[in-house]
């Protein structure tokens, strides 16, 4: 899983072309902010998994959110549901919009169930907007204490992971990984999170 990719046009297409021979895609192009492509989500699943169709009664606008792709995987007896989410930092609605969007899938769904994204804003943060996710989970962090490179730097890459989930992961050869890959050529930050189980 990608959180802000920023890829659309050419670049977008062209990537969904190349790793289409390996993976399920699941994205959409980012969005424009100030002239610039920004945020963007990207699920890549393997196709030697197999991919549960979303047929949920409310799920159109979720399906529809830049900010947010939701997976269903099935796994031996289980079917465990991923959610990719970026939340923009500088826009409320839009941020509040997709926490919705997540909370009503997740709320239909009778299975295991992860979200993992950059959420511009730190575990304590989002424990105090009361957010129903978090109520229903516990958050799990990387060993990464920061992922800016200023005196100021906030950890805002995790994951929320429902109690079944977690159980699933420690007992089972199912792995959980934060992966950061460095931008140099970005001010201030260096790295992207990539999630991967």
């Amino acid at each position: 899983m990608l959180q802000e990719h920023r890829l659309r046009g050419h670049l977008y297409h062209k990537a969904i072309h190349q790793l289409s021979s390996t993976y399920c895609v699941i994205s959409s192009p980012a969005n424009i902010k100030h002239k610039m492509a920004s945020g963007g989500c990207m699920t890549l699943v393997h196709k030697s998994l197999r991919q549960l169709p979303k047929c949920l009664s409310t799920c159109s606008s979720t399906l529809r959110d830049a900010n947010l792709k939701v997976v269903l995987l099935r796994l031996k007896n289980c079917t465990l549901a991923l959610c990719n989410i970026y939340l923009p930092p500088n826009n409320e609605h839009t941020k509040l919009g997709t926490m919705h969007n997540a909370a009503q899938y997740i709320q239909q769904l009778g299975c295991p169930w992860g979200v993992f994204g950059d959420f511009n804003m730190t575990p304590n943060e989002l424990y105090e907007m009361n957010w129903s996710i978090t109520g229903k989970g516990n958050i799990h962090v990387a060993d990464t204490a920061k992922t800016v490179n200023s005196p100021n730097g906030r950890l805002i890459d995790y994951a929320v992971l429902d109690q079944r989930t977690q159980n699933m992961i420690s007992c089972t050869d199912l792995v959980l990984s934060l992966i950061h890959i460095s931008e140099p050529t970005r001010p201030l930050y260096i790295s992207y999170a990539v999630f991967c189980l």
